[in-house]
């Protein structure tokens, strides 16, 4: 609905194509949760996990991407984009503020504009992702991503910038590193023979593993109940996520937090690094040259 409010006349024009001649609007349920909710008050305890190293020198190369983007974007459309500040590129709207201003001149607009306005939305889906999604799954998105935007029609200049190398690499080292490239040449090969070359990482989401810890702390206070004599609550905990995809997510994590993202590890191993039958000579076989075509 928040999208009717926005624009010129938007309701009248969908009603308009849809051809409806009567609308309804029914009353927020917010209104009904609020009342309910202000005869019990709930005790609100507010948690911030803090975000690793790694994400947040990628949430910066992201944020540097998208201030480069925006930069070349109002040097082109400066009279459109006047009252869109460097500090709005942050937020996750930003592709819709900025089509918005562009809208009365977007069929006039050159297409590398329009690029850089849907790599906006691109990028600003990086950070939303980056909070919602595991370590594997977000690096697996990116490699999607650059596969995507490297080459024809669809290609993003920001690809090969110096941020947009720096992000790749930062998602890359929190699923898996290479192993070290100094030291004798026996110990190498052994590494290379036994791991494949690179050690696994699988950087927790910081959020998931506090859900672990006040799902935890909340069984501890009910067996302090049992032990006091108490007559303790029913142990039931409600999680709330926005969408169905991270209820799903979110069940499988619970269910097993530490072979969760080892599952993980390995389907991308499978569908991205799959180990192919090595070639080993025999002196004993002919090998024919191969005829040319």
């Amino acid at each position: 609905p928040k999208r009717f409010v926005h624009g010129f006349t938007k309701l009248e024009k969908a009603m308009r194509t849809l051809m409806i001649t009567k609308l309804t609007l029914f009353p927020r349920f917010h209104v009904d949760v609020d009342k309910d909710l202000s005869e019990y008050p709930p005790e609100i305890v507010e948690l911030y996990p803090p975000m690793t190293s790694h994400m947040v020198k990628i949430q910066t190369a992201i944020g540097e991407v998208i201030t480069a983007c925006f930069a070349e974007l109002k040097s082109k459309n400066r009279s459109a984009l006047t009252d869109i500040t460097p500090e709005d590129c942050l937020f996750r709207n930003l592709e819709y503020k900025v089509r918005s201003a562009l809208l009365p001149v977007f069929d006039r607009i050159s297409n590398h504009s329009k690029a850089l306005v849907r790599d906006l939305g691109t990028l600003s889906d990086l950070l939303d992702k980056l909070l919602s999604l595991d370590s594997v799954e977000f690096h697996l998105h990116l490699l999607q991503l650059r596969q995507a935007k490297s080459s024809g029609m669809g290609r993003s200049v920001w690809m090969l910038t110096k941020s947009a190398d720096d992000l790749f690499r930062l998602a890359r080292e929190r699923v898996y590193k290479t192993l070290p490239c100094n030291g004798p040449l026996s110990t190498l090969y052994k590494r290379l023979k036994e791991k494949g070359g690179v050690t696994p990482v699988l950087e927790d989401n910081p959020k998931w593993r506090l859900l672990i810890d006040v799902i935890e702390e909340i069984s501890r206070d009910l067996d302090k109940m049992k032990d006091s004599n108490a007559t303790p609550p029913a142990p039931r905990a409600l999680v709330i996520v926005k969408d169905s995809a991270t209820y799903a997510t979110l069940w499988r994590y619970l269910g097993d937090p530490e072979g969760y993202l080892q599952d993980k590890w390995r389907h991308f191993l499978r569908r991205h690094h799959r180990t192919r039958k090595k070639f080993v000579f025999d002196s004993k076989k002919s090998y024919p040259p191969k005829e040319k075509r």
